[in-house]
């Protein structure tokens, strides 16, 4: 998971229940977003012009493979925001 590389990054260990966590961030946020702005949140919802995923950048939960797939992923997202210019 994504969210685990913030914890090696800084040296610490993720919570055990760092996926619930995860979940229920996401569900408030949507909550949040429906509310206050009469928005439908989500990657699916057609809200934003462009969507960011580059989870299949990242091979595996390390540092390192982060850092790759980040830079990987870089150009990919020039490519996209340039269409939208």
């Amino acid at each position: 998971m994504k969210a685990q590389v913030s914890y090696l990054r800084d040296g610490t260990e993720a919570p055990l229940d760092l996926a619930d966590q995860v979940r229920q961030k996401d569900s408030f946020s949507v909550e949040q977003f429906r509310r206050v702005y009469g928005l439908d949140f989500g990657p699916h919802s057609g809200t934003f012009d462009l969507v960011i995923d580059n989870s299949h950048y990242i091979a595996e939960v390390t540092v390192a493979a982060s850092d790759e797939g980040i830079a990987a992923f870089e150009e990919v997202l020039w490519d996209r925001i340039r269409v939208l210019l």
